[in-house]
């Protein structure tokens, strides 16, 4: 025991076995704080997994939507193909061309197609003349015609 100058003051003393109790309790007390530590980390891991599967899930739905997203757009740009070449047919078909023709016409819209059309007919038209190019009235009452077979052999049996 010690005296201080404004009164006494005793000093406690502790042995090993009331230090070791001490700190026993006081370990107690602290693991008692963290005692569902292992339940609560269980709960976090299932959390983790739940929400890894859910993200897995919400991945999975948007890639089926993007794919149908695409199917759809496939889907539309055949149908607009289609249309296209089903307006080329009944165009060809209005101008009095050939069929096979129809798949030559070009444009997008009924009046580009109907145009072509339009000029793909007037390629085959005969000349405003009536006549085909080198044949028949040259202008003049002379009538120009083409060599017949008899002469064309003649002439070839003669230059040999």
């Amino acid at each position: 025991m010690s005296e201080t100058t404004e009164g006494t003051q005793e000093t406690k003393t502790f042995t090993q076995d009331d230090l070791d109790r001490v700190v026993a309790e006081r370990l107690s007390r602290e693991r008692a704080k963290f005692a569902d530590y292992e339940d609560i980390k269980a709960k976090a891991a299932k959390f983790d997994q739940l929400e890894a599967e859910k993200q897995t899930e919400q991945e999975k739905l948007a890639s089926q939507i993007k794919d149908a997203e695409q199917k759809r757009v496939d889907a539309e740009n055949t149908v607009v193909s289609l249309q296209g070449t089903v307006l080329k047919y009944q165009i060809a078909a209005e101008k009095g061309l050939d069929l096979k023709a129809a798949a030559r016409l070009t444009g997008t819209t009924r009046e580009e197609i109907e145009a072509d059309a339009d000029a793909f007919k007037a390629s085959f038209a005969p000349a405003s003349t009536g006549q085909v190019p080198g044949v028949g009235n040259t202008g003049g009452d002379a009538v120009a015609t083409s060599p017949g077979l008899g002469t064309l052999r003649l002439g070839y049996s003669e230059s040999k």
